[in-house]
């Protein structure tokens, strides 16, 4: 693997921490979203609760005035069918959550395994990078070995040269 494999990985590795990070985020605006959901959901029950009042005061002015009492309570079930359907559409968020939540764990069981391998994959090159540098420098301190040994032939050679010079000159050979 390459380094510039390895910094492909760890950038992609990156972008998908930073893209969990960003669902974390959205998570947490839709918790807060919840939070409100369920104070909305006490408003409800606070005007369950008005309701029942009302009732009571939708039976006296029935006798009254028995048209009025009924466009007001049309208006309320309009209104609570509406809070309905928005509950419903807030429990369908809830389950997107939940899957999301689901997902980002895998991804951060995913990252972590990633990360493993990557550590072995690491330490292994590592160590092969580590036995072909004790090679080499086996391979360097033959090679310093033998030109000291190549040195040393060679003065010896140049020795015995100007000693057969000295010699050939003594005996008139040249």
């Amino acid at each position: 693997m390459t380094e510039n494999e390895r910094d492909l990985i760890l950038l992609n590795l990156n972008k998908k921490v930073n893209a969990m990070e960003v669902k974390v985020n959205k998570i947490d605006a839709l918790e807060a979203k919840v939070n409100k959901i369920d104070a909305l959901e006490e408003k409800v029950n606070k005007i369950d609760a008005l309701e029942e009042k009302v009732n009571k005061i939708d039976t006296l002015e029935e006798k009254v005035n028995q048209i009025d009492a009924i466009k007001e309570k049309v208006n309320k079930i309009d209104t609570l069918e509406e809070k309905v359907n928005q509950i419903d559409a807030i429990k369908e968020k809830v389950n997107k959550i939940d899957a999301m939540e689901k997902d980002i764990k895998d991804l951060k069981e995913e990252t972590r395994k990633l990360s493993r391998s990557i550590a072995v994959i690491e330490h292994e090159h590592g160590n092969k990078i580590q036995l072909i540098l004790d090679t080499m420098l086996g391979y360097l301190e033959k090679q310093d070995s033998f030109k000291k040994e190549l040195n040393s032939h060679s003065n010896t050679l140049d020795n015995h040269s100007d000693r057969i010079w000295n010699l050939e000159s003594k005996l008139g050979i040249i």
